[in-house]
């Protein structure tokens, strides 16, 4: 099974989202997140905490899983596509261990609070219930996804003072997951109806919480409305972008998606850690924290490019070197 371009477009347009506001609160003065990366500014709560690019970064992790898992079936055994998975999942672990050591600590990374941690771990249980429940994973993981919902909804309070540590705690971030799967089979085949379809069953779910339980639509409070109408705000995205052709502008977003772990990890561990070693962490107005910003990923695409490029030269100087097995077939 090849790539699929509105997938790389979505994962793109979302890392390309956070680390745009994330490098800007490294440096800002004015708060655009949070307040000393610690709690949440008053900016991002009438704004970002309604809508934000979490949820389909998740969604996005959850449909990859059903992706690799398909494509790794076609020749290989439930077994040796787990350990592919462990295996990946487990370089994802390592990075966030060594992460959280150079820019955090260690509780951070323990808590399952960087989220390059979080996806390995939930990915790795998406996978591995993908597998179990093979061919009848779709309606299984909806299943799962409906039940977290409803653990989230009715238990989160009495499971508050157990995970009042955690971050992406299971309850909430599983779904993402579990969603993504389920609607990966509708991204695959460009079910554009489908997916609207179920857009607009999840929006409809999303208000309808809201409004009946009285429930504020926030990131920060991690409520299930919050969750419903951003999974589905994501499946419109993914039936817009199934209904578009091929652009510049979405194979810009692929392109960027296609590196998504890179940038995640070179934002923190060089912007993140240079901020603060110059101590001027969250010091600067917004004008210059928006050049920077700017700056910063410019450099980063310059990485990449360069990155590309010179594997293709490379890969070009041993196809024509003298008495290669290429040049002599040829």
């Amino acid at each position: 099974m090849k790539r699929i371009e509105s997938v790389d477009a979505v994962r793109g347009f979302s890392v390309l989202w956070m680390i745009s506001f994330q490098i800007m609160d490294f440096f800002s003065r004015d708060h655009v997140m949070s307040v000393n990366f610690a709690k949440p500014s008053a900016f991002w709560l009438a704004t970002l905490d309604y809508v934000n690019w979490l949820p389909s970064f998740l969604f996005v992790s959850g449909a990859s899983v059903w992706l690799m898992m398909k494509k790794r079936l076609s020749n290989s055994s439930k077994l040796e596509v787990w350990l592919h998975g462990a295996k990946r999942y487990g370089l994802y672990l390592l990075l966030s261990l060594l992460l959280c050591i150079w820019c955090f600590n260690l509780d951070t990374f323990l808590c399952l609070n960087e989220i390059i941690g979080a996806i390995a771990v939930y990915a790795l249980t998406t996978l591995t219930i993908g597998l179990i429940f093979h061919k009848r994973e779709r309606e299984i993981s909806l299943l799962l996804g409906g039940i977290l919902c409803f653990i989230g909804l009715f238990l989160a309070g009495a499971l508050e003072g157990v995970l009042k540590h955690s971050i992406y705690r299971f309850y909430w971030t599983l779904p993402f997951f579990f969603f993504g799967l389920y609607s990966a089979a509708m991204i695959a085949s460009k079910s554009t109806k489908k997916l609207a379809l179920a857009g607009t069953a999840f929006l409809s779910l999303g208000m309808l919480t809201s409004l009946l339980l009285e429930q504020k639509i926030g990131y920060s409070k991690r409520t299930f409305s919050f969750l419903l109408i951003n999974v589905g705000i994501v499946l419109f995205l993914f039936s817009f972008l199934s209904k578009m052709k091929p652009s510049k502008i979405s194979r810009f977003f692929a392109f960027v998606g296609r590196y998504a772990l890179f940038f995640y990890l070179f934002h923190f561990a060089v912007f993140y850690k240079l901020a603060q070693t110059l101590n001027v962490f969250q010091t600067i107005s917004l004008i210059p924290a928006i050049l920077v910003t700017v700056t910063s990923i410019v450099f980063m695409i310059g990485i990449i490019e360069a990155h590309r490029r010179l594997h293709i030269l490379m890969r070009i100087r041993s196809y024509v070197r003298p008495g290669s097995k290429n040049l002599r077939r040829s």
